[in-house]
């Protein structure tokens, strides 16, 4: 419960919008660390989260004005916390 609600006043407070959810959401879903994955697959997944990346920080470029780095990196830093949410 008190992860859920860190979470939540997280999110608020950042006040995403629905193309940054459904990337970070995207960046989430694949997780090229899960198990019984071939080396082929972790790297084509590898390859598509930095893609995944690269389209959020272009997204925060194209939206934000003085401060698309420090909106990525706030993206980014949430990351961690809604991967243990999502585990």
């Amino acid at each position: 419960n008190n992860i859920i609600n860190t979470l939540t006043r997280t999110i608020d407070g950042i006040d995403m919008t629905e193309t940054e959810v459904c990337l970070l959401k995207a960046i989430i879903l694949l997780n090229q660390e899960d198990h019984g994955l071939s080396d082929y697959t972790r790297n084509s997944i590898g390859r598509l989260r930095d893609r995944l990346h690269g389209t959020l920080y272009q997204f925060c470029v194209r939206t934000q004005t003085e401060s698309s780095t420090i909106r990525f990196a706030r993206l980014l830093h949430i990351l961690p916390k809604l991967s243990v949410r999502n585990a």
